[in-house]
């Protein structure tokens, strides 16, 4: 089953809905945070997913009953059934295995004609699939405010919301996120309040000050029954009425099935949003809206490339105890060496500037803890050796260091990231004993181990006595009880406790200096650090049903933050102008390292399983072809925004009704200065201002428009205060294109199809080598004398090895000597889905042919009126190549289909071509944004004089009068 709601979703663009529906903010979160880009797409894709339920279908109306809800999840589940049919398999039949689900099912719901509980039922849902390390949280509480949002704006019924999480530590982080939220006084107020409050507040009489109540309670102690700590759902059913948000609310087992059944009863009249890294339910999976995994998330530059050692912790398993403790103390010697090998990068970065990057980690996640022969005495009694200089082996050392070496230099393949591992591979050549004391164990000799208590009982630490008495320890042991552990594996051993009340694990992202953090599954989740670069899995996640864990704890290394608040990979940081090429140079020998997380473990098949590197988990997963960028004759160019302030009388016209209007004029009339300037956050000029438009002294900004009706007074307030603070954009200047053509580097192809399609690929990629001479004209040249006969061998050859078009199933691969990249890839079939980032819309396959025909027969004509040329396909979901306008009472982005360029001498001109045109409702907006923008301007860029044209490209529709100069019905018009 693949995101079939995602898919859904992705063919509505957000800018076609009504203004109500993108009105909501979803950038910001707080005075100190924005959403990143991935998070804004996924608030985006839950609008349009919301937009489809209410409104699309059956159109939600203001007041209603439970049929028309009904409805509505009838009219979504046939979108769903056209795009897969397999999704009827998702019904819950009374059998065996499902019998318990049924008849939980079968009070709240109708059976159908198969006597089984239709998928239809469980619709009204959307899942988030969030790479661990990609700011989930954040994202839960941006989605309620989007709820509240919709609701005052009465376009989504009115229904409480409820927040469900595992564990406290997971509410609690949302607590401390909410208080965050709550001080931008912008923001509405969310108020947190324990679900067994509910039939209090509900009772009681209090005003609308327009704050989010949200209820909030475990999901593990939901139940069907009543105790001191569960409470029963049937008590606060609340006729299924809830919008109930799900953080990580899924475990596995017949007891969570119970859970999440009634999780869905809850929300059976209103709507279930669930988010989490790992899904592996059909039905969340289905029903995904926005899929961000661990894959994309590093795609996009956020977080640590990772690598799968070859190297296993085979010798801990616990069946086979005839393995020689040398074993163990080897492959315990290659994850010290590999941290220290972090480690001494850091230091280099950290000369150049402190603030770069953080202190490298080892974690090591054990499967036992407390009894006989658990992994982790194991693992600790490696390290005693390691420590131990009458017991250190040098032999051993040398041995991992070599195997180490090896493994780098023949396998360098990243599980997740591009590319290969880079780093100096001498390096390890290097590494001594000394270097690992010093580097791991915080000393620069051997040494006997101290034990340290902190101030509770879920943690120990060690140093050695022979460091610096100043330093923290080296090491750090969080499990369940320590106390069994001293008694097991500390008799004899010095103890001293902490100088200060502290948890060092609380303080570890903080300290340097542990190097070493030891335990089970108790800390992995809800743990936020981007310290570990090295991860040992010793009997955990020894097969592939631990996936969930394994990438929960995975995300919890991934994380990256080279700068203060920045989290992408270094190179991304200076492509953004965050850092200087200097710098980046000057650091990149040993970032790559830094950038890394290792990952050691008992059984790596089953990592390279999760990862997608086998063929049982990987049938469907699709392969990227990276094209070819083409060699162009002359720069590039693309134009660079500015935004400036704008007389008022300049400004766009704010759409709005007459009543709308009235209400307005009212409110300002009535309400108190101080209260407005409280409310909105103002200056008393920037209330003044406001006020002076709204009473009408400036009279021009107002476009009487009865289909802009705001309910909301402050929603209108706000969206009033953005367009008086309305900045014009305008053109700063040019520059050469570097990245904001990238599609041709993410095509996807499914992977049944990936092999084939390289080879297509490299065959017209080689036909540029043979020029543009076919077979006839290269045997006439030879007949004519013109070229020898070992030059018409070598030309043939070219020829015969690559192919200027090519054609398989519905595409047609292209060499064209003027285009961005190579091969260009058509499809005469829109719905073609094994491929993207490809052209196959209707209106630009029949442009694209015509323009072939163009180049084909006009070549000549072309030459005198142009030294060079070149043209580009674009992508508007991933390339960054636009023209700003403004409609519907804000700024959007109209990103064209082509760019062309063109030079003569010094004259260059760069044309924007868009063949769908009048497809667009909103066309004629982003003409006049093009009009505001380059209109009988001329710009200079290093001795060139540059115009720009815009036409949209049609053969049959006909503009009105005063847009026909921008439209064109024949490629030639494109060449004038």
């Amino acid at each position: 089953m693949k995101p079939i709601l995602e898919k859904m979703v992705s063919a509505i663009n957000i800018y076609d809905l009504p203004e109500n529906w993108t009105g909501f903010d979803a950038k910001k979160f707080s005075h100190y945070k924005n959403l990143f880009d991935y998070q804004q797409d996924a608030i985006h894709h839950a609008i349009k997913a919301l937009y489809l339920f209410y409104e699309q279908g059956f159109d939600y109306a203001g007041t209603e009953g439970t049929s028309e809800n009904i409805i509505r999840k009838r009219q979504l589940y046939d979108r769903y059934n056209a795009f897969d049919k397999n999704i009827a398999k998702l019904s819950v039949k009374n059998t065996k295995k499902e019998g318990f689900l049924y008849n939980i099912f079968e009070e709240y719901y109708e059976t159908d004609h198969n006597k089984e509980i239709s998928f239809m039922n469980f619709v009204n849902r959307m899942a988030f699939s969030m790479s661990t390390g990609s700011g989930k949280s954040l994202l839960i509480i941006k989605v309620i405010q989007l709820l509240d949002y919709l609701q005052k704006l009465n376009e989504i019924p009115k229904k409480d919301i409820l927040l469900l999480a595992p564990r406290e530590d997971l509410i609690n982080q949302t607590k401390k996120l909410v208080d965050e939220f709550n001080q931008d006084p912008k923001n509405p107020y969310i108020e947190l309040i324990d679900l067994k409050e509910y039939e209090k507040v509900k009772s009681e009489i209090a005003f609308d000050l327009g704050e989010i109540k949200v209820f909030y309670y475990r999901s593990d102690l939901i139940s069907d029954e009543n105790t001191e700590a569960y409470v029963s759902f049937r008590d606060y059913d609340n006729d299924g009425n809830w919008y109930v948000l799900l953080d990580e609310a899924h475990k596995g087992g017949k007891e969570h099935s119970k859970r999440q059944a009634y999780y869905s009863i809850l929300s059976r009249n209103g709507f279930l949003f669930n988010f989490s890294a790992t899904f592996t339910d059909v039905s969340d999976i289905a029903t995904t809206v926005k899929n961000y995994d661990i894959m994309q998330f590093n795609e996009d530059g956020y977080g640590k490339n990772v690598y799968i050692s070859s190297s296993e912790f085979t010798s801990f398993k616990t069946s086979k105890n005839d393995f020689p403790l040398e074993e163990k103390l080897k492959i315990t010697y290659k994850t010290l060496i590999t941290l220290t090998l972090i480690k001494l990068s850091a230091k280099e970065v950290k000369k150049i500037n402190p603030a770069f990057y953080h202190s490298p980690l080892l974690v090591t996640l054990v499967n036992s803890v407390n009894k006989k022969d658990a992994d982790l005495k194991i693992f600790f009694i490696a390290l005693l050796h390691f420590a131990s200089e009458e017991n250190f082996d040098q032999s051993i050392f040398d041995l991992a260091k070599e195997e180490l070496y090896q493994e780098f230099t023949k396998n360098k393949e990243l599980a997740v990231g591009d590319g290969k591992l880079k780093f100096n591979l001498s390096m390890i050549k290097n590494i001594t004993p000394k270097h690992v004391l010093r580097e791991v164990f915080n000393s620069e000799n051997f040494g006997s181990i101290e034990v340290i208590r902190s101030n509770n009982d879920k943690e120990i630490a060690f140093r050695l006595k022979t460091s610096d008495l100043t330093s923290n320890p080296f090491a750090l042991i969080k499990i369940g009880n320590v106390h069994e552990w001293e008694k097991e594996m500390l008799e004899g051993f010095d103890f001293s406790n902490a100088f200060e009340n502290r948890s060092y694990f609380e303080g570890l992202n903080e300290s340097g200096d542990i190097n070493i953090l030891m335990g089970s599954r108790s800390f992995y989740e809800g743990w936020d650090s981007t310290r570990p670069n090295v991860i040992n899995y010793i009997n955990i996640g020894t097969s592939t049903d631990a996936k969930k864990f394994l990438l929960q704890s995975i995300g919890r290394g991934i994380r990256l933050e080279p700068l203060p608040n920045e989290r992408k990979r270094l190179l991304f940081l200076m492509n953004a102008g965050k850092i200087t090429t200097e710098e980046y140079n000057a650091m990149r020998e040993y970032v790559p390292l830094l950038e890394t997380l290792f990952l050691f473990s008992t059984n790596k098949n089953v990592l390279e399983q999760i990862f997608g590197l086998k063929d049982d988990l990987t049938k469907d997963k699709p392969m990227i072809i990276e094209l070819e960028k083409n060699s162009a004759p002359f720069p590039l160019l693309i134009p660079e925004y500015r935004k400036k302030d704008v007389h008022i009388a300049r400004m766009p016209k704010f759409k709005i009704s007459t009543s709308s209007l009235g209400r307005l004029k009212i409110y300002f009339s009535s309400i108190p200065i101080q209260a407005v300037l409280l409310q909105f956050d103002l200056t008393v000029s920037e209330y003044q201002l406001l006020k002076e438009v709204i009473l009408g002294k400036e009279k021009d900004i107002f476009q009487m428009d009865e289909g802009h009706h705001y309910k909301d007074l402050s929603i209108l307030v706000e969206k009033l205060i953005r367009h008086i603070k309305y900045k014009e954009n305008f053109v700063s200047g040019f520059k050469e294109v570097k990245d904001e053509i990238e599609h041709y580097k993410k095509i996807y192809v499914s992977k049944n199809e990936a092999e084939i399609m390289k080879e297509k690929v490299q065959a017209v990629i080689h036909s540029k080598e043979s020029g543009t001479i076919d077979e006839d004209e290269l045997i006439s040249l030879l007949m004519d004398g013109k070229i020898t006969k070992q030059q018409f061998k070598e030309k043939q050859a070219l020829i015969h090895k690559g192919k200027k078009k090519i054609t398989y199933k519905e595409l047609t691969l292209t060499y064209i000597p003027e285009h961005y990249y190579i091969p260009l890839i058509v499809s005469d079939d829109e719905k073609v889905d094994y491929i993207n980032h490809i052209i196959k819309n209707e209106s630009e396959v029949e442009f694209i042919r015509a323009l072939e025909n163009y180049i084909t027969s006009h070549q000549d004509q072309i030459k005198e009126t142009y030294d060079y040329w070149m043209f580009s396909k674009l992508d508007e979901t991933v390339d960054n190549i636009y023209i700003p306008y403004y409609h519907e009472n804000k700024f959007h982005k109209f990103h064209p289909d082509f760019i062309f360029w063109f030079i003569k001498d010094n004259k260059y001109k760069i044309l924007f071509v868009d063949p769908k045109g009048m497809e667009h409702t909103n066309w004629t907006y982003k003409v006049d944004g093009f009009i505001r923008l380059f209109e009988n301007k001329n710009f200079q860029y290093n001795g060139l004089t540059i115009s720009t044209s815009l036409k949209l490209f049609s053969k049959d529709k006909k503009p009105p009068a005063m847009y026909k100069d921008y439209w064109a019905s024949n490629v030639d018009e494109l060449f004038i």
